[in-house]
């Protein structure tokens, strides 16, 4: 699969349509339709952060073995909190990511309580 189409099909998961994410970064009408075999990694990786997965995700189709076809993480929390729990290490279970996202939420909740 091209980068488009593994962006078109987790946009699709997420409810998004490609000319709502090309709107939301100022991409002129029909930008992504180009990135068959590469993109520009400073426009990709903001689409996979706003997708809430990596650029690797978008290149190749798939992470740690887990392809588009089998669903896309869906971050359940903050965002940023789930992209530094998926780069921890490429052994880290489901569960344990969790675990992470929690941390950083508690984390973050204690920060602004102070």
């Amino acid at each position: 699969m091209s980068i488009y189409q593994n962006i078109q099909r987790v946009a699709k998961n997420k409810k998004l349509s490609i000319r709502e994410i090309e709107q939301h970064f100022g991409f002129s009408n029909g930008t992504m339709r180009k990135w068959q075999n590469s993109a520009p990694a400073d426009k990709l990786s903001r689409v996979a952060n706003y997708l809430g997965v990596t650029s690797d995700y978008l290149i190749l189709g798939h992470v740690n073995g887990e392809s588009m076809s089998e669903g896309v993480h869906s971050p359940k929390k903050n965002e940023a909190s789930s992209l530094v729990a998926a780069h921890i290490d490429d052994d880290t279970s489901e569960e344990e990511r969790e675990q992470i996202i929690n941390f950083i939420e508690y984390l973050k909740n204690q920060r602004k309580n102070k």
